[in-house]
């Protein structure tokens, strides 16, 4: 066959914009339906936008562009440009068919889908995506079907007549962005896959260096992005689709802007990477999620989904500046201040509570810190976990801020490991156990306290996890300035011949809590249980 490259400039604007597709016919296989090139779903904003795609021929052939109109009337469908010209697509469009991209002037190689409810447009400060709020009857998932809630009806009968009542249910929405094929060919090969240091936003500084490290043939990859939350009825989320290697023929052409056709076939469970939302983002956040090369596909799909939180209906945005897929494993060490996002911590949640980015108020500070938002049920928890520390003989230092509101709400600090056993000659097996260290509960006043938790040796890697769960809404849980550092917390404390040795401080915060003691925004160590009627609570009062 010959190789062919197809360039397409258009315009997808407009509520009801729906369909734009290309297909090929050749001269030889008339007989045959045409072989379809791309699918361009709308709206997309009101640019102009540009796509290519490789084909091969291997006869005289012509090229149909077919525009599919929605259910209103309320569309611009345009096509400004098309060139066909023999050999594949050259370097200059590589951008077109890429994963990372700064969404400037196109989606890069991201496609819009139809089995979703809203789209994703371009704009001056990248991609934004509108969702709306509401009840669903289940996990999001990606069906071609879309979740489609039965009107709630209520009957009430008397002895002369019936009647029947509807009530309207809000149906929660969400927009699906997904990205071109990846294969670990790709992440080897491809020229956009680097494992150079990247630094979202011209070097934003979120508490730590970020980069991407490891060994490029592992298989791992790691995803940058830079994103806003423009209200607190959105959250983003990262998804990772694996595809089939058999559906992959006949149904995404070689170099294809990430345009996919729908298969009625079951496809693989889809894995929630990362999640962010329910409150507004103070400014554009920093975020590093990693691609695991024991869990991660030989191919896969990675999907921005913006999805419609809370009730009543109210609208929610979610924007996106910039995304980066890079080999190697995302790195930015333990160490984060919070400030333009979680660094290389992970939050997980149960339920309705997650922690946040909150700006610094009433304090004379600048920057921002991690906070809890409690929106769940009692027994609902949120983590924040590091990024995986390797196995060490040595003790490290954990130090961090914190303040804890309300009588019913407890910060903790655990290790988890990851044990890994064969079973079998074929099966390994995976345990993994957290193990809390410390644990601080109840209100301990307006002011933040300085901490610092020594994490013992471990024979595993490990990460760290910091937990609070549900209480009352006027509770609140916040940190910031976490670091790690080597050794226990006290190993430097110097000794002192004047103390007996009761008087002594502890080694560590293994020990019991110490005898010498100076609170000057600190506890030094002392926790309060979660039993009891009354808060020990820090007060800063003038040395007399």
């Amino acid at each position: 066959g010959v190789d062919m490259c197809m360039r397409l400039d258009y315009l997808l604007d407009g509520p009801d914009a729906f369909l734009l597709s290309a297909w090929v016919v050749q001269e030889q296989q008339e007989a045959l339906p045409p072989a379809s090139l791309l699918f361009l779903y709308g709206p997309q904003g009101n640019r102009s936008l540009t796509t290519a795609v490789n084909f091969t021929v291997s006869s005289r052939f012509k090229v149909v562009v077919q525009y599919e109109r929605g259910y209103g009337p309320h569309y611009t469908a345009g096509v400004m440009g098309v060139q066909v010209v023999q050999g594949a697509c050259g370097r200059e469009l590589d951008n077109l068919t890429a994963t990372s991209c700064t969404f400037s002037h196109d989606f890069c190689g991201w496609s819009n889908t139809h089995s979703d409810h809203r789209n994703w447009l371009l704009t001056e400060k990248g991609i934004l995506a509108e969702v709306r709020s509401g009840t669903a009857s289940g996990k999001l998932s990606r069906n071609k079907n879309k979740h489609v809630l039965n009107t709630v009806a209520s009957t009430t009968a008397s002895t002369t007549a019936s009647t029947t009542a509807s009530t309207i249910v809000q149906e929660q929405q969400w927009a699906d962005l997904i990205s071109p094929l990846v294969t670990q060919t790709d992440l080897i090969s491809r020229p956009e896959f680097t494992s150079t240091e990247y630094q979202p936003g011209g070097g934003a500084d979120g508490g730590a260096d970020r980069s991407a490290t490891g060994d490029n043939t592992g298989g791992g990859a790691c995803l940058s992005l830079r994103y806003n939350l423009l209200s607190a009825n959105a959250e983003l989320r990262v998804v990772l689709r694996p595809v089939a290697a058999a559906g992959v023929e006949g149904y995404r052409r070689r170099g294809v802007q990430g345009h996919l056709e729908e298969e009625e076939e079951e496809e693989e469970e889809e894995q929630v990477l990362w999640t962010q939302g329910r409150v507004g983002s103070p400014g554009v956040m920093d975020a590093m999620v990693n691609l695991l090369p024991d869990t991660l596909p030989s191919q896969y799909q990675l999907i921005l989904r913006a999805v419609g939180v809370g009730a009543g209906g109210a609208s929610g945005g979610v924007e996106v500046r910039e995304v980066s897929l890079n080999t190697g494993t995302c790195t930015g060490g333990p160490s984060c201040n919070f400030n333009t996002g979680f660094c290389s911590w992970r939050v997980s949640y149960t339920g309705g509570t997650v922690w946040y980015i909150r700006p610094h108020q009433d304090s004379g500070e600048e920057g921002s810190h991690a906070a809890v938002l409690v929106e769940g049920s009692p027994g609902d928890t949120t983590c924040l976990i590091s990024e995986t520390i390797p196995a060490t003989l040595n003790r490290k230092a954990l130090t961090f801020r914190y303040i804890v509101k309300g009588t019913s709400r407890c910060l903790s600090v655990g290790q988890r490991q990851q044990r890994t056993a064969t079973t079998t000659t074929t099966t390994t097996s995976t345990t993994t156990t957290t193990t809390t260290i410390w644990e601080q509960c109840r209100g301990k006043g307006l002011h933040w306290l300085s901490e610092c938790v020594t994490l013992p040796p471990s024979q595993h890697p490990y990460q760290v996890v910091l937990t609070a769960g549900t209480a009352e809404a006027s509770t609140e849980v916040w940190v910031d300035d976490v670091e790690l550092q080597e050794g226990g917390c006290n190993d430097t404390l110097l000794e002192n011949d004047s103390f007996s040795s009761f008087d002594k401080p502890s080694p560590s915060l293994d020990s019991p809590p110490q005898w010498w003691c100076e609170p000057l925004g600190s506890l030094c160590g002392m926790t309060q249980p979660k039993s009891g009627h009354r808060d020990w609570v820090y007060v800063d009062t003038p040395p007399p």
